[in-house]
């Protein structure tokens, strides 16, 4: 197995849930953004949307803010209906079953999930704010369901892949319960430049590691799992994509439409202050108490990424049977101030906006009320 970034020890910050935003824009991120937009992103900087994505053993799992969805049964009987024999939802929810060790009490009788699994899923909410949500919800026609079980549609508390306070990283949760296997070879720091071809079947990968290139071969099979923005990119630099894109480079081994269609779900926080004090803030949590309560029993603000709920709608259809096309996520935290300017550094936004929606010049510090998002 080859990483281009580092272990998943390398950076203390990745194991504690909280500090997920932190590590955006950090050496184990792959500091992605995108082009300068015409008719978008008018509220960042440059007009540019910053794509954090892990460079690290685990990946984004390593960085992510470890909210736990499977995705819409819809899109996997799709693939099937497309001809991607063994993706229908019936095919895959059995291994979705046997790899988790659900924690939540609300779902453990459910049919939808499974214990004893590597991957634990752990409630995630820490204050009250979380009856609020479903109670608004409910006032807009949603029932708070389990959005990983029959129907996607409604208000569900999150659940987090977190274990006993700890990120549970693919690499953690997955990949260090096999390392001692005779049969598995991990190496960090291999940056893959290439798949190897020969007569349209892989049979190996070009990487570069301490500025020396170097090759490896495989016996049965390559698997390649770079994400959505560095797989399309591997098989294109190995010739394998839109042959009108690839043909100025003299790479095409393959015409297929690699890239096309990607699609990202696009975080547009809309910020609103209740008028009760529950929200995580960093007074609250930057206290020895809080410090030592996570340290011995893996619980407190710490231990949430501050992601409390979650919700999926359809636009033009409310019932349970719809296809989701709006993810809300609520998240119960405050922290613009915790590197005084967390809305510019970490989500790109112009100042002027940042100041405009949190109520928070980077200068002064806070001064006005938001306006209710």
């Amino acid at each position: 197995m080859l990483e281009a970034g580092g272990s998943d020890e390398s950076n203390e910050l990745i194991d504690i849930p909280l500090a997920a935003f932190s590590l955006v824009g950090s050496e184990i991120d792959w500091g992605f953004a995108t082009v300068p937009q015409k008719e978008a992103l008018r509220a960042h900087n440059d007009n540019r949307n910053l794509v954090p994505r892990g460079r690290v053993l685990g990946g984004t799992s390593s960085l992510n803010h470890l909210a736990y969805v499977r995705g819409s049964r819809h899109d996997y009987d799709q693939w099937a209906a497309e001809g991607c024999d063994g993706w229908a939802y019936r095919d895959v929810l059995p291994y979705f079953i046997k790899s988790e060790d659900v924690r939540a009490e609300w779902l453990k009788n459910s049919p939808y999930h499974g214990k004893g699994g590597p991957l634990a899923v752990s409630p995630g909410q820490v204050t009250d704010l979380n009856k609020y949500y479903a109670k608004a919800m409910k006032e807009l026609g949603y029932d708070t369901v389990d959005c990983n079980g029959k129907s996607q549609i409604g208000y569900e508390p999150i659940t987090l892949t977190v274990k006993d306070g700890s990120r549970c990283s693919t690499a953690n949760c997955f990949l260090n319960s096999a390392i001692h296997r005779p049969n598995l070879h991990i190496s960090t720091n291999c940056y893959v430049t290439k798949v190897l071809m020969k007569e349209k079947t892989a049979f190996g990968v070009d990487f570069i590691r301490g500025n020396r290139k170097q090759s490896v071969h495989a016996r049965k099979e390559v698997i390649l799992s770079a994400g959505s923005i560095n797989s399309p990119q591997i098989l294109m630099l190995s010739g394998i994509g839109p042959k009108k894109h690839l043909q100025s480079f003299k790479v095409v081994v393959a015409d297929l439409p690699v890239g096309q269609n990607l699609q990202d779900h696009i975080f547009v926080p809309i910020v609103f202050f209740p008028n009760v004090s529950l929200t995580i803030t960093p007074e609250r949590v930057n206290t020895l108490w809080n410090v030592i309560q996570y340290k011995t029993t893996g619980k407190g603000y710490l231990s949430t990424s501050g992601l409390e709920g979650t919700s999926f709608i359809n636009t033009d259809d409310k019932s349970s049977d719809a296809h989701a096309n709006i993810q809300i996520s609520f998240v119960s935290a405050f922290f613009p101030a915790l590197d005084k300017g967390f809305a510019t550094s970490k989500l790109n936004f112009k100042q002027e906006v940042s100041i405009k929606q949190t109520g928070i010049n980077p200068q002064v510090g806070f001064k006005q009320k938001s306006r209710l998002g």
